[in-house]
């Protein structure tokens, strides 16, 4: 309605079924456990697992991820695993490669507890699902991010700033995860240290799971765009008549 200038009464909600099923059915079909896993990884089985999914633009706030990480390494004795997983944008020209996250994490002094994984097979990103603790996607800009469905599916907590389109639907601050202002960097490190309780990360898991199993489904999407469909053509129904 701001951006566009839509008028309310055109607008109509179809929840985005975000590709649920499908990441179900690989989500079935897992065969290594969590611990597995996560010893596949070389990750203590103590140590609190945060996966960002996605390309790795500057705007989806990696760097404000890799700055929150090491504020919370100095000030936790907790391990500590952020896992970043997703393609570089090597033509981004404000420094979107891999390499360049890798300096800025050693200048940051928290190199040892960061991992740049690049882009991987769906098997293998249910894995790192299941290994995870924390869903985090500190973007600056985005609609309605695939990575925060998939995290729900899996009953992860979700950590995700203002600026995410899924705010208010699939996440709901303090229920199932937490949000934060896009850029704020103390903000996001004070919502890293409250996720490392492993009872708020375990209701709030649950809480996900219930949040998307009623939100992204096939049905309800569907009945989204027959209602506007509906709504559209008995309009245009309506105008040819007038005319």
């Amino acid at each position: 309605m701001r951006i566009y200038g839509v008028p309310e009464d055109k607008l109509f909600f179809a929840p985005f079924e975000a590709g649920a099923r499908l990441f179900l059915r690989a989500v079935s079909e897992l065969r290594r456990s969590r611990s597995e896993v996560r010893e596949s990884l070389g990750v203590p089985i103590d140590t609190v697992v945060l996966l960002f999914v996605g390309n790795l633009h500057p705007f989806k706030g990696v760097l404000d991820l890799i700055q929150s990480i090491a504020r919370v390494t100095r000030t936790s004795s907790m391990g500590i695993r952020c896992l970043f997983v997703g393609p570089e944008e090597p033509t981004n020209p404000e420094g979107a490669t891999i390499a360049y996250f890798i300096r800025m994490a050693e200048q940051c002094g928290c190199s040892p507890h960061v991992q740049f994984m690049g882009l991987q097979s769906l098997d293998r990103l249910v894995e790192l699902y299941s290994a995870a603790d924390i869903v985090v996607l500190p973007t600056h800009r985005d609609m309605f991010p695939k990575v925060l469905v998939e995290g729900a599916l899996l009953g992860k907590p979700l950590l995700t700033s203002t600026a995410c389109g899924a705010l208010g639907s699939l996440v709901l601050e303090g229920e199932n995860g937490l949000v934060v202002e896009p850029g704020d960097i103390e903000a996001l490190s004070r919502a890293i240290l409250r996720l490392l309780d492993p009872d708020l990360r375990d209701a709030m898991g649950r809480r996900s799971k219930e949040i998307v199993s009623q939100l992204c489904n096939s049905a309800a999407e569907t009945r989204g765009f027959v209602d506007a469909l509906s709504r559209a053509v008995g309009e245009l129904h309506l105008r040819r008549r007038t005319l």
